[in-house]
């Protein structure tokens, strides 16, 4: 709301005054139509009238573009109200100053039909919007009702041509007079009887549905009026006896004004909706809201509240204000020649705050029990994991620790023996140690890496070449393995290891990757015993072992998973 505009807005009595000071204008101006016709006084009289009458419109059609927000209905009567300017325009300008038996003066008599047609069918359309919210549509197959009205006019304007509307005799002579009524000319009072037949029973529906009866009342007396001069009109035409309201009022402006004074009708019983009388509601309501002028002086506010003073005002503009009394914040934009202010009311919002600062510190504290609790479960399923490899590794590792242990008690005397059993503690010592890496490593990963794997050997074969065993490892680098194929290749090897030595002259190993297979070879030679497959726990591989020329050929080899692609 512009406080531009604050002191040219009118207020709900004001728009109904205003209203009641036009209709008395038109009653007085057409009581002095009666009087000039009852005394014979034609010269000036169409000027007069037709002024005034053209004042109250132009009055009319301002007003429209102000009070209706529904673009539609503006844009509506704004169109209407411009015809109905034009048909009493044209109407004095036809009779003052243009001959009568001029082509200008009949072309101006067609034209007389276009706001005879078209004003009816755009005030239907409007009262269409009975009952409709500002940003509601009406069936936009309604505006089809625009074709037959532009087509009759269109039709009438262009009569000399078919002369449908109106047929004259041959040659046209004493063609104001001498005519008669054809087909486009019925049509056209046709359209003017079904709008306002249309208008009449919109308002009758919507008036009975919302039970706003009083509006039917003042409609019914408004629509009986118009029956009465209507009758008299079509009595009467060829006649020069007239009924009073006839003496009033010409058929433009009784039409005119009569589709004026219906409309308002409605708007004056809220059936449709209009942008005035919002001061008065405003003030009467409970609204915590007000509007300050540029010097932060409160023009327009809530009447059951509190009136913030300028300063307040000024500083609510910049950050809220809390007051503390009533438990509201005070907030202000600035607006087209002025300041908007309001009031929200923050003591549920304090109440919220502090009853959530409440569950806050009971919640913190439930985090820090639930972070402990998970910290407990988190180290106890840790501490059950390691108990677990702890145990696989006791397991599979206990045939080297017992070898080991057995070796240690029963220390040779010896100095080569003893030499001997030593490289053997160290070949069983780093077997433990990759063999354990190893399990902690399938503890945690599903996978391990091939490299891991070389180093594992590599460390286990160093140990081995100190017994006088030439040793060689060639392992495919950067491959995932299965971690339970990696302990059964480390065991494998171990096994071939320990049942070759103490003669096994030399040991070759080399782990490829052939067609989607994983091979693993190990190649023996002068072993003293040589392992059979039983004792073996693999699955999906196949385990080939072979003696050839004293030499001992191992080949283990499985199809690779797609993770273990390279």
């Amino acid at each position: 709301m512009k406080m531009d505009n604050y002191n040219e807005m009118h207020s709900l009595e004001s728009e109904h005054r205003l209203v009641n000071i036009c209709t008395v204008i038109v009653l007085l101006n057409a009581l002095l139509n009666s009087v000039l016709r009852a005394n014979g006084i034609v010269d000036g009289k169409h000027f007069i009238i037709s002024l005034v009458y053209i004042g109250v419109l132009f009055q009319w059609m301002f007003s429209i573009r102000r009070r209706f927000i529904q673009s539609d209905i503006r844009n509506n009567l704004t169109v209407a109200a411009i015809l109905m300017i034009f048909w009493i325009s044209e109407r004095y300008i036809k009779y003052a100053f243009i001959s009568v038996h001029s082509v200008i003066n009949r072309y101006m008599w067609y034209m007389y039909y276009i706001p005879f047609v078209m004003v009816p069918v755009l005030m239907f359309m409007s009262v269409l919007y009975i009952g409709k919210t500002d940003e509601d549509k009406i069936d936009r197959r309604w505006n089809l009702c625009y074709i037959p009205a532009v087509i009759v006019s269109a039709g009438i304007l262009t009569n000399d041509l078919h002369q449908l509307a109106f047929r004259f005799n041959p040659r046209m002579v004493d063609w104001e007079v001498d005519y008669s009524r054809g087909f486009l000319y019925i049509c056209a009072l046709l359209i003017l009887i079904f709008s306002i037949t249309g208008m009449i029973i919109t308002v009758i529906i919507n008036g009975a549905d919302k039970k706003n009866y009083r509006v039917l009342w003042l409609t019914g007396i408004i629509v009986l009026l118009g029956i009465i001069y209507i009758k008299g009109y079509s009595s009467t035409t060829h006649s020069i006896q007239k009924i009073y309201i006839q003496k009033m009022f010409e058929f433009p402006e009784f039409t005119c004004f009569f589709l004026v004074a219906f409309f308002e009708s409605l708007v004056y019983y809220h059936l449709l909706p209009s942008n005035s009388g919002h001061e008065s509601f405003f003030m009467e309501s409970s609204l915590h809201a007000g509007l300050a002028d540029s010097d932060y002086n409160v023009k327009l506010k809530g009447k059951e509240w509190v009136t913030p003073t300028p300063s307040m005002i000024q500083r609510a503009e910049e950050w809220p204000i809390y007051i503390a009394e009533n438990s509201k914040l005070l907030k202000c934009i600035p607006v087209s020649g002025g300041h908007f202010y309001w009031m929200e009311d923050v003591a549920e919002l304090i109440r919220l705050n502090e009853k959530l600062a409440e569950t806050g510190d009971y919640l913190e504290e439930e985090r820090l029990m639930l972070d402990e609790t998970v910290r407990l479960s988190e180290n106890r399923k840790s501490f059950e994991e390691q108990n677990r490899l702890y145990d696989m590794m006791a397991k599979r590792l206990q045939p080297q620790l017992n070898n080991m242990s057995e070796l240690l008690d029963n220390l040779s005397e010896n100095e080569d023996e003893f030499r001997n059993q030593m490289r053997y503690i160290g070949i069983l010592g780093a077997y433990i140690k990759r063999r354990s890496n190893i399990l902690l490593l399938s503890g945690t990963d599903s996978r391990i890496d091939s490299n891991e794997l070389n180093v594992s050997i590599n460390e286990l074969l160093s140990y081995v070449s100190m017994n006088e065993v030439t040793c060689l490892a060639d392992i495919v680098p950067d491959v995932p393995l299965e971690a339970g194929y990696v302990l059964f290749i480390f065991e494998l090897l171990e096994n071939v290891i320990e049942a070759a030595m103490p003669n096994m002259s030399a040991l070759m190993t080399a782990l490829r990757v052939e067609n989607g297979e994983l091979v693993f070879y190990i190649e023996a030679a002068t072993p003293t015993e040589v392992i059979s497959d039983n004792g073996f726990d693999y699955e999906n591989g196949v385990l080939d072992i072979n003696i050839e020329d004293d030499c001992e050929f191992i080949t283990f080899r499985y199809r690779m998973s797609g993770g273990d692609e390279i």
